[in-house]
């Protein structure tokens, strides 16, 4: 699925480093690595969720002097399908509370909105794709551009190896995200290791298709509709066959309503004045969108 290209850039990478006193110091490795590439960084060594939102706090205040960063968080993550709920998903230490990655969204929302929307966001973790789970309905702009995050376990030395190599194709090459993402995908030293990335606007689409094909017209569409009519003859209030007729145009017309609602939220009108962030309904509304 294709949307319109992001317009990502930053200035300088923000290395979020969260990890265990005998773990490899693999952020401290990619900070040395990147300044020996030239890419500005700013190292932060964290022990608690609060070094977390304490940093991305004061990566806001920065933006006017500092500029745009990207977002890497250096740290161990748990498997989204070990939770009771997938929105638990978590990164951090054994030895402190971890930080689910919808609670980070909190955080990163206005980082975000002070860069343009432009914000990249890398879960260098176990399962760091999880970081998609920062994107909440109705609650705050979306908290990234686009991220990156392996959606598997990964090896310390894989995951070690496959973020320089993106960082190679992204800071050298200058090449585009997804041939970046790929890079790094061949670097990965076990073939069950995986890396992906994806966009916000991208992500939205598909939560919001989600709403959609509840009253997609036809058959879900009538089906809901009868739905909602047996509940209220059920409960004993009287549905007169001319209301139950324009049931479907009512649930229509609000669900389209919902849905924009939803994305304004997410991308307000300062950033839709990039193609990628508006609104374009054949993304909803198409039935084969995951072909393309």
């Amino acid at each position: 699925m294709r949307l319109p290209t992001l317009n990502m850039s930053f200035d300088y990478v923000l290395i979020l480093e969260w990890l265990d006193e005998v773990d490899r110091r693999t952020g401290e490795e990619l900070h040395q690595f990147l300044q020996e590439l030239g890419v500005p960084t700013c190292l932060v060594r964290c022990k608690s969720a609060d070094d977390v939102r304490a940093a991305l706090e004061r990566a806001v205040q920065n933006v006017p002097a500092k500029k745009i960063p990207l977002v890497h968080i250096e740290s161990h993550g748990s498997n989204p399908l070990d939770e009771e709920d997938v929105r638990n998903a978590d990164f951090g230490v054994n030895a402190a509370p971890g930080l689910p990655w919808t609670e980070l969204g909190d955080w990163l929302a206005p980082l975000n909105a002070a860069s343009g929307f432009r914000l990249l966001l890398v879960g260098a973790t176990c399962f760091g794709f999880a970081a998609i789970a920062a994107m909440k309905v109705d609650e705050h702009v979306a908290p990234f551009a686009a991220t990156v995050g392996f959606t598997t376990k990964v090896g310390e030395g894989s995951l070690h190896d496959a973020m320089k190599e993106f960082y190679r194709s992204t800071c050298q090459r200058r090449e585009k995200l997804e041939d970046a993402v790929a890079c790094a995908q061949r670097e990965l030293r076990d073939p069950n290791e995986k890396v992906r990335a994806t966009s916000s606007p991208v992500l939205a689409v598909r939560i919001l298709r989600g709403v959609y094909d509840n009253i997609r017209p036809g058959a879900p569409l009538t089906k809901h509709a009868g739905e909602l009519v047996k509940k209220l003859r059920d409960a004993g209030l009287p549905v007169p066959t001319e209301v139950g007729n324009a049931i479907p145009a009512v649930l229509l017309e609000s669900g389209h309503a919902r849905i924009k609602e939803t994305w304004d939220c997410w991308f307000p009108p300062a950033a839709q004045c990039e193609d990628a962030y508006r609104l374009d309904w054949k993304w909803i509304e198409r039935v084969d969108l995951d072909n393309e």
